[in-house]
């Protein structure tokens, strides 16, 4: 700013003079948003797409072997009568055990019911873990 002092008729006065400013002006276009922009996904993305997708079924498949086994486990019923019961386990080697006692036979049915909540949990957080 320039101040300048004026004398009139024996009076002095004191004459500012302003500048003027100027403040900039930002322009924003509202018809280009580049949040709507999609872009090409890279060869690489689509490879990690497609690789999740094989994890999944094969996830998938998993899961509904150990469900059609839980259900099959589900309807299979123990008699008290040792002679309609019957277990029989085989080994690698041809070694064979057999059992007709009910209380093992359902014992036995009991654990493999855990085991295979035991791997659905597994495979079910398995699968939420790719997806």
């Amino acid at each position: 700013m320039n101040n300048a002092t004026k004398t009139t008729n024996g009076t002095a006065s004191t004459e500012v003079k302003a500048e003027a400013k100027t403040t900039p002006v930002v322009s924003i276009d509202l018809k280009k948003n580049p949040a709507k922009e999609v872009s090409k996904p890279s060869p690489l993305s689509l490879d990690i797409q497609l690789e999740k997708m094989n994890v999944l079924y094969d996830l998938s498949q998993k899961r509904d072997k150990l469900l059609e086994t839980k259900n099959n486990l589900s309807r299979f019923k123990t008699a008290s009568d040792e002679r309609t019961n019957t277990l029989d386990l085989s080994d690698g080697k041809g070694s064979d055990f057999t059992t007709h006692n009910p209380q093992v036979i359902g014992e036995i049915i009991e654990l493999i019911k855990k085991d295979i909540a035991t791997k659905l949990n597994i495979v079910e957080e398995q699968i939420i873990a790719v997806g």
